[in-house]
């Protein structure tokens, strides 16, 4: 009665697996142990659990089966078994014998966490039903409702939202529900989150441009992982275009960073302001030069953003596509007109920034733009007097010091000789 094969599965935990209650009723009233553990640390109960049986695991309960989270080698209880493999019924049964429903799955998170990861709206309404706390946290802060809208697991969402989730919070990170399900381009988790918004319209406002001191904002979040879709609706309900309470960082500069053209689009559409500047004073054509997208460049400056914006030590957004080497964004900045002679706060103009960080290709272009390679900084400097100035032993190969002297030095003259 208590011998198991030689996978070590005793009589009980054969008949559990099968869910053949009567053979179950019958070993349990011949003595056999409902919690013998097999080579897997699994009783009977687990066996049932995890295919689904729930009359089997009643009968097991009854005969004495321990409901507490006894765990199998992987670390599964009952429960969390039943849970993952979606058998609502045996949920149920063990919540009705006093199963921890807030208790830790084998991966750190609570039950509650596991079904709203798969969607799993029925077992969601169980467990809740059963006990589980809408509001417990993962241990990255999360709360169910986190974790559905992260996956984008829109069913989840509606049903947590409804049972009373509170969409208000933010995780570890910083990041609401809504924030998370911006940043995965999960519309219809938005838009599941912004419809229960809708009907308690005292919050409404709040939810939408609900940020985490300097974190980003859900707008900030979708424009900055390129959804546009999410972006439109985000603004038509209510999102602030340019992040006016917090503009640490706006949803242009950002799409800007990533070269989000279609985001750009949306935003400026919606009114966007194209020379609102961060916290360090750089308007989002600014990012889009310094991180080289070319065609965020393009569209910026084409809807009338300002190419001769100056940020902090007065750079305009040609001194950075040349300070970083992002010739794409430098050709696309010469093509729209940017001023090759513009000097920053220590006098030096786009062709010091790109000799310094020897780039002869970036050089040998603002030439042929026109700039005037016999200007100096404020410190008496020609761009043929600080090449390499702001590169370490690695970067610098004799070649390329040799070519850009070459290229520096006949044009300064050239330009003395002109003057």
């Amino acid at each position: 009665m208590y011998r198991g094969d030689r996978n070590g599965d005793a009589p009980l935990h054969i008949a559990g697996a099968r869910g053949d209650v009567d053979l179950v009723r019958l070993l349990l009233s011949n003595g056999a142990d409902p919690n013998l553990p097999d080579r897997k640390q699994r009783t009977p109960l687990h066996v049932a659990a995890r295919y689904g049986h729930a009359e089997t695991a009643g009968a097991l309960l009854s005969g004495g089966a321990w409901v507490s989270p006894f765990l199998d080698s992987e670390s599964c209880s009952p429960l969390e078994l039943a849970v993952r493999h979606g058998h609502v019924d045996v949920v149920g049964v063990l919540a009705k014998h006093g199963a921890d429903m807030d208790g830790a799955a084998s991966t750190g998170v609570t039950l509650l966490h596991l079904a709203s990861s798969e969607d799993m709206v029925d077992l969601l309404q169980c467990l809740v039903a059963a006990g589980a706390s809408l509001e417990s946290r993962d241990m990255d802060g999360s709360t169910a409702l986190h974790i559905a809208a992260e996956k984008g697991a829109a069913a989840a969402v509606k049903v947590l939202l409804a049972l009373g989730a509170c969409p208000c919070v933010f995780n570890g990170d910083g990041l609401s529900p809504l924030g998370l399900a911006c940043k995965g381009g999960h519309l219809q988790a938005v838009l599941a989150i912004l419809a229960a918004n809708h009907r308690n319209p005292r919050i409404e406002n709040d939810v939408v441009n609900l940020r985490c001191g300097r974190e980003p904002s859900p707008l900030e979040l979708a424009a900055c992982h390129g959804h546009a879709h999410v972006v439109r609706t985000m603004l038509r309900h209510g999102a602030d275009v340019d992040s006016k309470d917090c503009p640490y960082q706006p949803a242009l500069h950002r799409a800007a960073d990533g070269g989000h053209v279609d985001v750009l689009k949306v935003l400026i559409d919606h009114g966007a302001d194209l020379d609102a500047v961060d916290a360090d004073a750089e308007t989002a054509l600014h990012h889009a030069a310094t991180f080289d997208q070319s065609g965020a460049v393009d569209v910026l400056i084409r809807a009338g953003a300002d190419i001769e914006a100056v940020g902090e030590e007065l750079y305009t957004p040609l001194h950075l596509a040349c300070r970083f080497r992002k010739r794409e964004a430098t050709r696309a900045l010469l093509a729209h007109g940017a001023n090759v002679q513009t000097a920053d706060e220590n006098g030096c103009t786009p062709l010091h920034s790109a000799s310094s960080n020897a780039d002869a290709q970036v050089v040998e272009l603002l030439l042929r733009f026109g700039a005037d390679a016999a200007a100096t900084s404020a410190a008496g400097s020609t761009a043929a007097e600080v090449i390499g100035h702001n590169c370490d032993g690695e970067e610098l190969q004799a070649e390329n010091i040799e070519q850009l002297e070459s290229l520096l030095i006949f044009a300064g003259l050239d330009d003395i000789n002109n003057d």
